[in-house]
């Protein structure tokens, strides 16, 4: 499928991935924190809401950027998997700690410390899934390294 968008640059396409993952991750974190979880006291909603649309946008964020974005070979997408859902809860915890801080701590809006957080979250996400979960890997020490375009 990548071959149909090999002149869109690689950030370019992860990019796109990221916006449409984010646009479910915020779907869902507004519904939980505005409307299902309005009854939890306290920060509890936030991180709820906040982990739950992670987990949801990530999962979206996975198949596209593992199918169109750095298409790895098709053997060791288990492997893959498993390094995206490490790479997942380290950002969702590093994502709360972050969002506790600017909205507990600094104050901030819920909203204004999610976008913030999410910014920030974007770039360690594509640092780790570019060298860690699609990572190159040399000829013979295994089959899930990126494939090169066909320029088809």
């Amino acid at each position: 499928m990548r071959e149909k968008f090999d002149r869109v640059p690689r950030w370019a396409l992860y990019t796109a991935s990221s916006m449409l993952s984010s646009s479910l991750d915020y779907s869902i974190y507004l519904f939980l924190s505005r409307v299902a979880f309005t009854s939890i006291p306290g920060s509890l909603p936030i991180h709820l809401a906040f982990t739950t649309g992670r987990l949801s946008g990530g999962l979206c964020n996975f198949t596209i950027n593992e199918k169109i974005v750095f298409q790895p070979r098709p053997k060791g997408r288990g492997a893959r998997l498993v390094r995206y859902l490490m790479m997942l809860a380290f950002i969702a915890f590093l994502g709360n700690w972050l969002l506790a801080q600017l909205h507990t701590v600094r104050e901030l809006n819920d909203l204004l410390a999610k976008l913030l957080t999410d910014v920030t979250m974007f770039l360690v996400g594509y640092m780790l899934q570019r060298f860690f979960v699609f990572r190159k890997r040399p000829h013979g020490s295994g089959d899930n390294r990126p494939a090169e375009p066909t320029g088809k």
